[in-house]
């Protein structure tokens, strides 16, 4: 894709650096050459400060012969003028550790949902890895805002899940809910004690560069689940005046909440969507099987 495109996407995969990890996934980015001619001076500085952070960290790789990967990548997009759209939207490949594809689109990379269907953990999830350890307030104060939901769902308490949240709507809850799904309330979520007893572990957190949103994930543990893990991930709006350990930017509130399974070699046939209005239930209608190509194993 563009330099800015890949920023972008960049910074989307950092929510989930630590399941990249989990996952064993190796990132690597490929700007094509017509996008790299047109790119502005400051779309280009950001897209280097933003791959050298990954790469610092261990989750992004910089490809040693990039004419190589262009063309392997050119190759591999058809040949009537959608390469250039993908230039500007960004496509993506997934490779199984046989070197298989095992997913591939145009856009922005739906990272959990990937990652639930296939990209799964290698090994299995353990409810005590202990969280990240928060590296400003700002991080800190999200972090506190994911415990105490995960307080409330516990608890079973639908009114103190519902008074975390933000009031907006969140697009995806509306566009995915009436009249195309069902939207059920907290109160129905909650009814049959579904989170009585949930376990979460290996908590992390990114806060956006402007400060104005926060990303936490986590693995869910559910009571008599025999060990499945799921994975989660909250996105956070500031909200109110800024108070006492707030970070100085205000209060976090909750804009959308969705889990999907996340389990060794397990294909997730669902996933929730959530805001402050309750949760959508989406469920796989076509055939599942292992991650990866059939016959292919873990990816």
């Amino acid at each position: 894709g563009t330099p800015s495109t890949l920023t972008a996407e960049v910074r989307r995969a950092a929510v989930y650096k630590r399941r990249l990890a989990q996952s064993g996934v190796s990132l690597v980015c490929v700007p094509f050459d017509e996008a790299v001619e047109r790119a502005t001076p400051a779309a280009s500085a950001d897209w280097a400060a933003v791959c050298g952070a990954a790469e610092a960290e261990g989750w992004l790789y910089r490809p040693t012969d990039l004419k190589a990967w262009r063309d392997y990548y050119e190759a591999l997009l058809p040949n009537d003028g959608s390469s250039k759209g993908a230039a500007c939207d960004g496509a993506f490949f997934a490779l199984s550790l046989r070197g298989r594809s095992c997913a591939s689109g145009v856009g922005q990379v739906p990272w959990d949902e990937l990652l639930g269907t296939k990209l799964p953990p290698l090994v299995p999830l353990s409810p005590s890895d202990p969280p990240a350890r928060p590296r400003s307030a700002a991080e800190a104060t999200a972090l506190a805002a994911q415990a105490a939901l995960y307080e409330a769902l516990r608890a079973v308490d639908a009114r103190r899940v519902s008074s975390l949240c933000s009031a907006v709507d969140d697009p995806e809850v509306s566009a995915l809910g009436p009249p195309n799904g069902r939207l059920d309330s907290w109160d129905v979520v909650l009814k049959y004690d579904a989170t009585l007893g949930l376990k979460l572990a290996s908590q992390d957190v990114t806060v956006d560069h402007d400060g104005s949103q926060a990303y936490t994930t986590g693995l869910e543990f559910p009571a008599g689940g025999g060990g499945a893990s799921l994975l989660c991930t909250q996105r956070w709006t500031r909200e109110g005046s800024a108070g006492a350990g707030s970070g100085g930017e205000g209060s976090w509130k909750l804009a959308q909440h969705r889990t999907i399974p996340y389990t060794e070699d397990v294909d997730a046939a669902a996933c929730l969507r959530c805001d402050h209005r309750g949760c959508v239930a989406l469920q796989r209608s076509e055939p599942q099987g292992a991650a990866g190509m059939p016959g292919d194993g873990k990816a």
